[in-house]
């Protein structure tokens, strides 16, 4: 009698599919939800002072929530494609962790950092990478799923997305600047050496390339930096230069998606009945000295709701919307006027727009009185206000320059050192 024929479990032992053997793997560290707040707080100190096992078992304690968070991301994401593997995202929760390690020790709570960053790796994937051609992911476009550049554009449009790929390629954005004044982005950089920040001045030269620089990701900048709030200084500084920078680019400031947004086109029509209607009731109103909204339109003319509004959609067309800039100067005179205490929270409810608007008007206002950028270049600004401190006998600093000159202190080192080896016996005090 011959014996029975060993199968393959017998042989190999269970057979795993790779989510469960990935799980079996991990099982032996223990997850950040089982340790006490002490026993993190001793892990982090010590990872904080070099300690490379510390480190690793920082990482080892989120390994299983990282497997969670992409479990369900599989979960959600596997009826709209089948790119989205749970390998893929589990390497780019762990690759999270070992890249945000050091930042995260910076921070007063460690193993929260780091779970987010796992978290927000994995999402920004998993929405990126769902379509077979990735599209760019910035806040004024939303990313195109598609499976092909043959596919046809949607709406009216016709063609397909292959012939915007050809536009895209002649009409080179980089060719265009390259081929402008330079004299047209003088107020651009008199504007970031005047108002803002150093750190601020340092994100917004390094995320954008400027001053010749390679373009670096806030990441990056990050930890040059040694700071969290990398993306909080870019959002201060571009709500400082908007402010600053909105009447000399006013054809840009006019073409921003947040300028775009309201002067996007609705239907107003009406009917003469309803024309006649509501012009009357706006004459009783303005004869009461009551405000024309919608709904006191609607219960003096006894109209739709909806009617009213293409009726105050139709009046506020008429009337050119004022700018942040405008807005901003008559808020502040008003406040002004009635003696009222002037902070970034008053001045943006009182004018209607975003608080870091607000204070980037607000830091522009209280520097120079009125608002106005330099023209001259740094280099004779820095002999003016190296040639005034001398006359007045004052110690030359580099604060002293930057105040005298409003320059940032990275030209006014290298303006220093210019000197210096022209006159090797020059004494700058730091």
């Amino acid at each position: 009698m011959s014996s029975k024929k060993p199968s393959q479990t017998d042989l190999y032992g269970e057979l795993l599919t790779n989510e469960q053997q990935y799980r079996t793997d991990i099982r032996p560290f223990p997850p950040a939800k089982d340790l006490t707040q002490e026993e993190k707080e001793a892990f982090v100190e010590r990872a904080r002072r070099g300690d490379a096992e510390a480190r690793e078992a920082i990482i080892s304690h989120l390994l299983q929530r990282v497997e969670r968070y992409a479990m369900s991301y599989v979960s959600a994401y596997s009826w709209a494609s089948h790119r989205i593997e749970y390998a893929d995202l589990i390497q780019e929760g762990n690759l999270a962790l070992l890249l945000y390690l050091d930042q995260a020790l910076a921070t007063d709570h460690a193993y929260a950092y780091l779970t987010v960053c796992a978290y927000s790796a994995i999402r920004h994937y998993s929405k990126r990478f769902t379509s077979l051609i990735v599209t760019p992911l910035t806040q004024e476009v939303e990313p195109l799923y598609t499976e092909s550049l043959d596919q046809p554009l949607p709406g009216e449009h016709e063609g397909t997305l292959m012939d915007l790929v050809g536009e895209f390629l002649v009409e080179d954005f980089s060719t265009q600047i390259a081929t402008k004044d330079p004299e047209v982005f003088e107020p651009l950089y008199e504007a970031i050496e005047t108002h803002l920040s150093p750190n601020q001045r340092f994100v917004v030269v390094n995320h954008y390339g400027l001053y010749d620089h390679a373009p670096l990701s806030l990441h990056e900048i990050n930890q040059s930096l040694e700071k969290a709030s990398t993306h909080q200084m870019r959002e201060q500084a571009l709500g400082k230069l908007y402010v600053c920078l909105s009447s000399a680019y006013r054809e840009y400031a006019a073409g921003s998606p947040q300028a775009q947004a309201k002067t996007k086109t609705r239907d107003t029509t009406l009917t003469p009945e309803q024309e006649q209607r509501l012009q009357e009731a706006s004459t009783r109103l303005q004869q009461r000295g009551q405000k024309i909204t919608v709904d006191a339109l609607r219960i003096e003319a006894q109209i739709a709701p909806l009617t009213a509004r293409k009726y105050v959609a139709r009046l506020h067309a008429e009337k050119p919307e004022p700018t942040n800039q405008e807005r901003l100067d008559r808020a502040h005179a008003q406040m002004e006027a009635r003696g009222e205490k002037i902070t970034v929270e008053k001045l943006a409810a009182s004018a209607h727009v975003l608080a870091r608007i607000a204070s980037g008007y607000l830091h522009c206002k209280r520097g120079t009185q009125p608002i106005t950028l330099s023209t001259r270049p740094a280099q004779e600004r820095l002999e003016e206000a190296y040639a005034s401190l001398q006359a007045r006998g004052e110690k030359i600093t580099i604060k002293s320059l930057g105040r005298e000159a409003r320059c940032d202190s990275k030209l006014i080192l290298r303006y220093l050192r210019e000197r210096r080896a022209a006159q090797p016996d020059l004494m700058v005090a730091s």
